[in-house]
């Protein structure tokens, strides 16, 4: 018998099946596996259904909603990569993104749409406008880039000539995205405007097969927001919901009366949006993992209450609150969670004065998601107080390259534990499921109907503490509305084994700083200041060693006539050596000295200021 409660099946769009879109109940599917060819059809048979059918699953607690017409039954499979991945998609099949948005699809009403949603992808003064910037959003590969108007756009990073990468394309003087690869070229609304090897009446040039896949995007508060799907019908679902900005932060970057901003950065961090979340409405960690920088291990740990200010909702996330922080100068400390990943940790100081971690989490793919986040210091009314920094040294008045370059070292002392838990919590859920399908295969239950399907279990955490609260909370929410994990895009690649190189896992070049074009400006210029120091170094060392030895030779040459006209045997060299130390000791002397060490010192900086850009490694054990 079918479980009608468990999965749905939304029949593809009108122009491409017979009849209108009618949801039907066909069984408990899995989002792991693909859906047993035999049986299915079976069952639509009986229920009357065509065999050609978008899946669209659902779970006990509401359904997973996956870009619609990328499914059909005769394409699906029940592969062994399927088994293993730690992500969930359906194969691709009768819609691609050209043929129109994945807004139409059906989906549960308790179940939060990952696609449906807006995303901070970038800080807009850390983006260079001169050239296109591949980011892929939720397994989507994109280009990001400004068109003649001013405005960024976000495309899907393939040219529809052959699906070549538009990132690796060129930014024309005329406004237009052009492909590198054969000279097509688009403006900022997909259109193609140029195709070289077509005449210019070419009915090809007005095809809408001819036009980039367009994602809409918006410039607020200072960020580049990609919403998170793409095509003709995105814009309006897109239109229909603005962006959660920091109420600190006004649409144009800037701060509100009051308020003082420490800038947006954002950097790729080797864990999942899961993992990221979990960890940030997890105050308990603070004072242990950020030893040394916000908060001491040994001193700061005691048992605290956490209420639930706000109780867990789709669209409203949480809040959690601390009455009694730590640290004596905070009155209260609130973490405040709204999807799809806002993270609000705001800290009401007993001087009236506030402190607040702004963050969003974007996800970019199983095992990766992107951080953009900033500090934000609102000073008391009577202005007589003065706002702590939350993050140690990051509230500091750094040079805002500096301050990207040290949270690096924040950032490693939390990843070198979530890369490897992601990954040792897949590994066990990947083994609850194989032991709950094979039980289910010996109870004779079909497949996709055991309850090692559907969403993956929650990890086996003891969390006995009120400090673990929040935690509990994100978890709840992510298993009732968010389907137990991030929706990728089809074919999305599964979660990666663990990265035992840490060079490799602690690369702050291709998580940040080439991304970044404030620290690239600041590279060219370390590096610069190295040749310069380098070159003066050398000068002054030539300099120094020259005198010596004209002053040596000096004192030399008329030792030498000394002992001629008196018949001694000559000179020593240490004679000749201590008769220069008086140049050495003048300050003639003292400042050539004095220049030569500076420059080293300059040399020496650089080039770890210029390490630290590339990788920044770090070591709990060494954290004394």
């Amino acid at each position: 018998m079918l479980d009608t409660k468990q999965a749905s099946i939304s029949l593809g769009r009108p122009c491409l099946t017979s009849g209108p879109k009618v949801p039907v109940c066909v069984g408990r599917l899995s989002r792991r596996h693909a859906v047993h060819k035999r049986g299915l059809n079976l069952a639509l048979h009986q229920l009357n259904i065509p065999r050609k059918a978008t899946i669209t699953p659902c779970s006990s607690t509401g359904a997973r909603t996956t870009p619609e017409g990328l499914l059909t039954i005769e394409e699906a499979s029940y592969s062994e990569a399927a088994t293993q991945a730690d992500v969930r998609f359906m194969h691709e099949g009768l819609l691609s993104r050209e043929e129109g948005s994945d807004s139409e699809r059906e989906s549960c009403p308790r179940q939060f749409n990952w696609f449906q949603q807006w995303y901070p992808v970038a800080s807009l003064d850390a983006l260079d406008p001169t050239r296109p910037h591949a980011f892929t959003l939720l397994g989507q590969d994109l280009v990001l880039w400004r068109d003649g108007t001013g405005s960024w756009r976000a495309f899907k990073d393939a040219c529809p000539h052959r699906l070549a990468p538009l990132s690796e394309g060129r930014i024309e003087k005329d406004g237009t995205l052009m492909c590198a690869y054969h000279a097509w070229r688009f403006e900022g609304s997909g259109a193609c405007t140029a195709l070289p090897y077509c005449s210019p009446d070419d009915p090809a040039l007005r095809s809408p097969r001819s036009c980039a896949v367009s994602y809409p995007s918006l410039q607020r508060g200072g960020l580049l927001w990609v919403w998170g799907e793409g095509g003709p019908a995105a814009a309006a679902a897109a239109a229909a919901k603005q962006p959660m900005l920091p109420p600190e932060v006004q649409d144009d970057g800037s701060p509100v009366p009051g308020a003082s901003l420490l800038g947006w950065s954002h950097r790729d961090l080797p864990y999942g949006h899961v993992y990221f979340i979990e960890n940030v409405v997890d105050p308990a960690h603070v004072p242990v993992s950020h030893h040394n920088i916000a908060g001491d291990r040994y001193k700061d740990p005691r048992p605290f209450h956490v209420d639930i200010t706000r109780p867990v909702s789709r669209d409203g996330g949480f809040e959690i609150r601390i009455p009694d922080p730590v640290n004596d100068d905070v009155g209260a400390a609130t973490t405040e969670f709204v999807p799809p990943g806002t993270v609000r940790i705001q800290q009401l100081n007993k001087n009236g004065s506030r402190t607040v971690l702004a963050l969003y989490s974007t996800p970019i793919r199983p095992g990766w998601m992107r951080l953009v986040g900033q500090q934000i210091t609102v000073q008391p009314p009577d202005s007589t107080g003065r706002a702590r920094s939350a993050v140690g040294f990051l509230g500091a008045a750094l040079p805002r390259w500096l301050g990207h370059v040290l949270a690096a070292l924040f950032m490693n002392q939390d990843a070198v534990f979530l890369h490897y838990q992601e990954r040792e919590v897949n590994r066990q859920q990947q083994q609850q499921q194989v032991a709950a399908g094979a039980g289910a295969a010996v109870g004779g239950a079909p497949p996709g109907s055991g309850s090692g399907s559907g969403p993956p279990p929650p990890p086996k955490y003891f969390m006995p503490g009120q400090a673990d609260r929040g935690v509990v909370a994100w978890r709840n929410w992510l298993s009732t509305f968010g389907g137990g994990d991030v929706s990728y895009a089809p074919g999305t690649p599964p979660l990666g084994p663990p990265e035992r190189d840490r060079s490799k896992l602690f690369d702050t070049w291709n998580t940040h700083t080439r991304h970044c074009s404030i620290c690239l400006t600041a590279l060219k210029r370390i590096r610069a200041a190295r040749a310069v120091a380098a070159v003066v170094g050398l000068a002054a060392a030539a300099l120094a060693f020259g005198a010596v030895v004209a002053r040596a030779a000096a004192v030399a040459s008329a030792a030498a006539a000394a002992a001629a006209g008196s018949g001694t045997a000559g000179v020593s060299l240490s004679a000749v050596l201590q008769s220069a130390s008086p140049l050495l000791l003048s300050w003639q002397g003292l400042a050539t000295v004095a220049v030569g060490v500076v420059a080293a010192v300059v040399v020496w900086l650089g080039a770890k200021l210029e390490q630290l850009m590339h990788t920044y490694h770090y070591s709990h054990a060494d954290n004394h």
